[in-house]
Formats: C-alpha cells, sequence, structure tokens
C-alpha cells in the first residue's frame, strides 16, 4: 500500500497502535479497528503531496471513504461521551484523553470535517488546556494544519465550514485569520458563494487595519485601497445578488465611516418618540452602540451602557444605544428595571433611522466619536473602549485648562456641550489627532465593514 511507503504517515499509525495497545474498555476496540484501518486504507491521500492532490479527488469524495470516516467518528463520539459522562476522572480522561484528541485529528486529516470542526471548536477542552493561557507555537502549528486541511478541501462544505470558523476564530493572530481567507478567496475550486464572501470577509479585515496592527502609514494605505477594490469587485462580478447588495453597503462604509471622517449625522427616536440627533451631541465625547436582539438582548445591552456611563460619568461623555428587533414596549420595560447610560432608541425591521442611515447591518457594532464629530474608532476591543473614552475626556479636560488659563482662570468645571465658535474651533483642534488610534477591533462579525 501507498501508506506504508510515505513516512508521512507513520505518526498516524503510531497513534493508532498506541490507542489498540492500551488496555481500553469493550466499547473502544471498534474504535481502535476503525481508526487504524482509516490511515492505513487512506492516509495516503490525506498525506499526499499537493501535486499529487488532483489524482486523489475522486478517492476524497469515495462513498467507502464516507463510511469509514463516519464510522471511526461514531466510535470516537461515544468514548468522548462516556469520558465526560464520567466526571473528567483520571482513568478515563487521563489515560485515553490524549488518544481521543489523537484519532481526532487523524480523522480531521484523512478528511472527516467533522471531526476537524470538533478538534476546532473544542480545541481547548480536548487537551486540557486553560482558557486564558495563550497557545505554544506547536499548538498554533496544529490548528493552523486543521485549517489548511479544510481551507485546500475538494469539498465545497469543507472550504465553507473553514469560512465561518475563520469569522469567529479567537485562538490564531490577524495575519494568520487573514492568510487563510486569502487563500479561500482564491481557491478557482470553491463555489462563487463562498468566494464572494471570502471576499468580503478578507476586505473586512484589510479595512480594519490601524497603525496599531498594520504597520507604517502606507501599508495601511495600501489595505484600505485593496479592500476598496475587493468591494468593487463583488460589486460588479456579482451584480444583483445579495452580495453586492452587502459589498455596496460595506463600501459606503468604508468611505464614510473610517477613522478621521466625521461621522455622518442621523435622526432616530426614543420609545417616546423624541428625536434623536447625533448632531445634537457635537462637543461631547459619543458611543454609538447598535445592537440586534438576534446577538445581543436588550438586558445586556442596557447593562453595558450603565457600567460604562457609571465610569465616565461626565456630562461631556454620552452613550446613544440604537436597538433593533424586538419592540418598543419590551425595550422600555428593560429600561425601567436596569439603570442605563444616555439615549436609547428603538428601530424596527423596516423603520428608517441611524441603522439605515449608517447602512449598518445586523449584528453588533460600536463607534467612538470625538468631540469634533470625527469617528475615532469602530468596533474596538471590550479592553479598548474604556482606554478611548477616558484619553478623549482627558483631551478635552487638558485643552479646557489650557482655555481658562489664557482667559484668566477660574474654576475648572465640566464643560458644556456644544460651546461657542472659540470653543468647537478649539474641540475641532483636539479631535482631529484623534482619528489615528483604533486597535485591538474584534474579529469579524457578519459582513460588517470597516
Amino acid at each position: 500500500m501507498c501508506g506504508f511507503r510515505d513516512v508521512k504517515l507513520v505518526p498516524h499509525f503510531l497513534i493508532a497502535a498506541r490507542v489498540m495497545r492500551r488496555d481500553l474498555p469493550p466499547h473502544s476496540w471498534p474504535l481502535a479497528l476503525v481508526t487504524l484501518c482509516v490511515p492505513l486504507l487512506l492516509g495516503g491521500v490525506a498525506a499526499a503531496e499537493p501535486h499529487e492532490r488532483g489524482r486523489s479527488q475522486a478517492a476524497a469524495v469515495s462513498p467507502v471513504r464516507r463510511v469509514a470516516l463516519d464510522e471511526a467518528l461514531k466510535h470516537l463520539t461515544e468514548i468522548r461521551r462516556r469520558s465526560q459522562l464520567a466526571g473528567g476522572a483520571a482513568d478515563v480522561a487521563g489515560v485515553y484523553g490524549a488518544d481521543v484528541c489523537g484519532a481526532l485529528g487523524v480523522l480531521a486529516r484523512a478528511g472527516c470535517m467533522e471531526a476537524a470542526a470538533i478538534s476546532l471548536v473544542d480545541y481547548r477542552s480536548l487537551r486540557g488546556l486553560p482558557a486564558g493561557m495563550s497557545l505554544c507555537g506547536p499548538e498554533l502549528e496544529d490548528r493552523l494544519e486543521l485549517y489548511e486541511g479544510l481551507v485546500r478541501a475538494f469539498d465545497s462544505a469543507g472550504m465553507g465550514l473553514a469560512l465561518g470558523l475563520l469569522r469567529k476564530e479567537q485562538e490564531l493572530g490577524l495575519d494568520q485569520i487573514e492568510g487563510l481567507v486569502r487563500k479561500l478567496a482564491a481557491r478557482r475550486l470553491a463555489p462563487l458563494g463562498l468566494q464572494a464572501q471570502a471576499k468580503l470577509d478578507l476586505a473586512q479585515l484589510l479595512a480594519r487595519c490601524s497603525p496599531g496592527n498594520a504597520g507604517p502609514e502606507p501599508r495601511r494605505v495600501a489595505r484600505l485601497a485593496e479592500a476598496h477594490a475587493l468591494y468593487e469587485s463583488v460589486e460588479e462580478e456579482f451584480e444583483g445578488t445579495t452580495y453586492a447588495s452587502r459589498a455596496g453597503s460595506a463600501l459606503w462604509r468604508l468611505e464614510h465611516l473610517s477613522l478621521g471622517r466625521v461621522a455622518p449625522d442621523f435622526l432616530t427616536h426614543d420609545v417616546a418618540g423624541n428625536e434623536i440627533r447625533l448632531s445634537d451631541f457635537r462637543g461631547q465625547v459619543v458611543v454609538v452602540h447598535f445592537t440586534d436582539s438576534s446577538t445581543l438582548d436588550l438586558g445586556a445591552a442596557l447593562s453595558l451602557s450603565g457600567a460604562k456611563g457609571r465610569r465616565h460619568w461626565d456630562s461631556r461623555f454620552a452613550w446613544v444605544g440604537i436597538h433593533r428587533g424586538g419592540t418598543p414596549v419590551a425595550l422600555q420595560a428593560a429600561m425601567d428595571t436596569a439603570l442605563p447610560c444616555g439615549e436609547h432608541a428603538w428601530e424596527g425591521g423596516e423603520s428608517s433611522g441611524a441603522a439605515q442611515a449608517w447602512r449598518i447591518p445586523v449584528g453588533e457594532t460600536i463607534a467612538v466619536i470625538g468631540p469634533a464629530g470625527f469617528i475615532c474608532a469602530m468596533n474596538p476591543a471590550e479592553s479598548l473602549l474604556d482606554r478611548h473614552i477616558t484619553d478623549l475626556l482627558g483631551d478635552l479636560q487638558i485643552q479646557s485648562r489650557k482655555r481658562q488659563a489664557s482667559s484668566g482662570g477660574g474654576r475648572d468645571g465640566p464643560e458644556r456641550p456644544g460651546g461657542g465658535g472659540a470653543n468647537r474651533g478649539l474641540l475641532d483642534g483636539v479631535s482631529r489627532r484623534d482619528g489615528g488610534s483604533q486597535g485591538g477591533e474584534a474579529l469579524l462579525q457578519g459582513d460588517q465593514a470597516p
């Protein structure tokens, strides 16, 4: 068999042999036998070099191969279930845990997408790794290899699985995620819809760059230009489809909601029907928080605004919540039981308002806007949201003291929002430099961009 002559299959054989050598309980013997058969009979396909993959495409979708992989996964899943029911006892989790993890890897590399999904989603629990610890080099390489197998799959379902998991990936670095998405976008064997979605995701990653994570300014400009070109290509190639529509909306956001741009004004209404305009908050540090009932419940959204409001309580800070989905009655009831900060509006699925004006898709979006109206951050990481607010409020306080000193002193108190022409010019000078710091953005969230 070709598998015996390929040195790359030796680790597969050793894993299978180790499983069989263990003093396994009776229900584990089918796993050992099937796991041994999979690498022996099908391992040559999994370990084939790139130039051999064309000849192995037929074998990759063979019904016999599919049955063997499914049968092995079924037995492996049963062993894992019994291990979990045993409460993680040492005689089960400790003795067989490593073999279960290794066998899943064998099946994943042999072409079992379900095993690959389990290995990636439950990566830490399978290996007993703590939640807060970063993965080391070998673990990252192993995780990358699992993704590479899905990206190179001949089955479009494997490519789609990789793209879906990458949109939620938290272990790999942004550069590694971008590299994998870029490969998916360039795969000629991928269905057109998957290629379009991969291009949209790649453009979103490129558009989220900042001086902190994209290197020098020329590189940042080049990445934004590439994102712009990708959106335009999807609009042109998939005209009349939802992909083209999403690309058009993302392109508009890229051009109007990028860092350093003046945030477009919008008009929305609170549950009592009162108008809420973004321009009314000029002169204040503003957080605009778009939520959706399918991704974030009202209670969590209002609790977040309340927490930030108490932490940054200042007349120069405003939180504007734009809640979509649910009902205005539900929003009012939630506000009555919570202590939210700022203004909160409800927008139905078809109603006009802030989400429509900014072309915000389904999902959560957070924008941080400086006192002069310039966008300072889009979807910052939770750990950086406080820093953005604190820095902007600190700058306002410094400028207020300088203004008072130049005018002959006076008591240092909170500065009123808006202000006159001289004050507005001073605030403009402060906020223009605030557009250069984004950093630490969250990973892909739907089709949002930037």
